[in-house]
């Protein structure tokens, strides 16, 4: 049964990458006055915006709330939907956006995820913002060129990214590998024999999370990215890779078998909890992006992190590429996005610029 329930996830990513899109250009109507009238004094003002940020990083995007309602005067309401990554708040967004009351910005992941958005959204992209002027008004186009580069869309913006994170680690924990005797793995095979030695001595191998979906799918791009190689899994991640690819099959069938190393609550688990099983030993690795050295660096201050080429007596927690993509960097960028045509687009482009810019990513820093 959970084979079987986890092919029909991988069913469901590579639908949801399998999509074809076309980019328009759209403009935003100016209102002019037509005599002049005293000036009222504005009203209160106040947008949505749609964050994953809800545990640890809740203190950032506060900072930048706080900060942004500050200089401008609008105030924003944070609204977070359960799920890892943003998995269940697309629903809700687009579910607003069709019933024409969107929010007036979102976090979204720039590139593929984006462009999910635009897929199926009523207006196709012509429901969404263009911020190439924002981006250049705020000198990104100078400073991070090749971020933006990796955001667009036939040569347009709709999201407008805000940091960058690496997505193929592992992380290993050090008593546990020593246990079993062990070495970082460096390949697949490697891995696939490591978690044969953790099962064969009844500890989970993969301490990966159900409850929040992302990193079950997390494991799975990264065991495709080290069978098929970085050009591919760009081709899968837009579309473009045909359905019959045999690098699909066989990365699915290695996904498989490794997934019968998680642990028997995974499907309880979400990411937190399963990087708390992995700092408690009760497994020796966990599949993610570098957002978990976020996590324990403060929720675990004791825990001493290292990197795969420097192991020292006292290190807890190993950090590694995923076997298989060493020198590859699998780029994870949270992005924000507006959709366009509501009655505080403007606010939310306002929102927008202040949180990719250099000032609002000072404070999501602190």
């Amino acid at each position: 049964m959970r084979s079987t329930q986890l092919v029909a996830i991988i069913i469901a990513l590579v639908v949801v990458a399998a999509i074809a899109y076309f980019l328009g250009t759209m403009s935003q109507p100016q209102q002019t006055t037509t005599q002049p009238t005293p000036t009222a004094a504005p009203g209160p003002r106040k947008i949505t915006f749609y964050t994953w940020w809800a545990g640890l990083e809740r203190f950032a995007i506060d900072a930048v709330i706080g900060n942004f309602t500050k200089k401008t005067g609008i105030q924003v309401e944070k609204t977070a939907v359960p799920g890892g990554a943003g998995v269940n708040a697309k629903f809700a967004i687009l579910a607003l956006m069709q019933a024409g009351s969107p929010p007036a910005a979102f976090q979204v992941h720039c590139g593929p995820e984006m462009l999910s958005y635009i897929y199926v959204a009523p207006k196709g992209e012509g429901s969404f913002v263009e911020l190439s002027q924002v981006a250049k008004e705020i000198d990104m186009t100078v400073q991070a060129s090749e971020v933006l580069s990796a955001c667009s869309l036939n040569g347009k913006i709709y999201a407008l990214p805000v940091n960058i994170h690496r997505a193929n680690l592992i992380f290993i924990n050090r008593q546990v590998l020593d246990k079993l005797g062990g070495s970082v793995p460096k390949t697949l095979d490697d891995l696939l024999s490591l978690c044969n030695k953790a099962s064969s001595a009844g500890i989970p191998c993969l301490l990966q999370a159900g409850a929040d979906q992302f990193t079950i799918l997390h494991l799975w791009e990264q065991v495709f990215l080290a069978v098929a190689g970085p050009q591919k899994f760009i081709m899968f991640m837009y579309g473009t890779l045909p359905a019959d690819d045999p690098s699909l099959r066989q990365a699915t069938e290695i996904f498989l078998t490794l997934s019968k190393t998680f642990p028997t609550n995974w499907p309880a688990l979400d990411w937190t909890g399963a990087v708390a099983d992995l700092v408690a030993g009760k497994g020796l690795a966990h599949v993610d992006g570098d957002w978990v050295v976020g996590l324990i660096y403060n929720v675990y201050p004791q825990v001493k992190m290292c990197p795969h080429t420097s192991i020292t007596p006292d290190c807890n927690i190993i950090v590694a590429p995923f076997p298989g993509t060493q020198g590859v960097y699998n780029l994870v960028i949270d992005s924000v996005a507006v959709p366009a045509g509501g009655p505080v687009t403007d606010l939310g482009i306002q929102f927008v610029k202040y949180f990719a810019s250099p000032e609002g990513s000072l404070y999501s820093t602190h």
